[in-house]
């Protein structure tokens, strides 16, 4: 590995670590495997949830980021817990679904924000657990004061959501009394610019 991606991937903010992370992960090369396994050792759970996404898209690499997205989901920290449900709606690893419903009654709100995001991606549209999560995101949508860490965290990962999980938000929104649905549609016309650039990013 070049020296210079060796120093970056020891760089002292964990928001660079990640950004390192994303750039290796786009090159596919063939020493990048081995260095993508090291940073899901890292200390700080956000990078160990970027490395852990990468290492995914890889067949030979994907039980090893299993096994540390599985000590993320049953970590002791909300930001473990959080890294790790953000890697279930990015990667939409479903065999971790049982992990998923014990996180919806988190005692931090954040991570049971984004335990109802990982449910809706991945869920049985028929169960509690749906209909629970769906409860959660659309309280969300209808705060009277919307959170930083909603529109920077949990906004964005809506666009990872499958059809079915975006059909029954808007579909709950139109059964909303008139006042709670024009913040809720203030709110999705927000998220509508942040999933058309998904998927424009997606398409090229």
């Amino acid at each position: 590995m070049p020296y210079f991606v060796h120093d970056m991937l020891g760089h002292a903010d964990p928001a660079v670590r990640c950004k390192v992370i994303e750039a290796l992960s786009e090159l596919k090369l063939e020493y990048i495997d081995f260095s993508l396994e090291d940073m899901i050792n890292d200390p700080s759970p956000q990078v160990r949830a970027t490395a852990i996404v990468a290492l995914w898209k890889i067949p030979e690499r994907k039980a090893a980021a299993g096994i540390n997205l599985l000590n993320l989901l049953e970590g002791k920290s909300s930001e473990e817990k959080a890294a790790g449900l953000k890697v279930l709606v990015k990667t939409g690893a479903s065999e971790f679904l049982s992990q998923i419903e014990p996180l919806l009654g988190d005692s931090d709100s954040r991570v049971q924000a984004l335990a109802s995001l990982a449910y809706l991606a991945l869920g049985n549209r028929d169960s509690a657990s749906w209909d629970k999560s769906t409860e959660r995101l659309i309280a969300l949508l209808i705060s009277p004061t919307l959170t930083e860490y909603f529109h920077q965290e949990i906004l964005p990962l809506m666009a990872c959501l499958k059809e079915d999980g975006l059909d029954v938000i808007i579909m709950e929104v139109v059964m909303l009394s008139e006042q709670d649905k024009k913040q809720a549609i203030t709110v999705l016309q927000e998220f509508y610019w942040i999933y058309k650039k998904y998927t424009e990013s997606i398409e090229h």
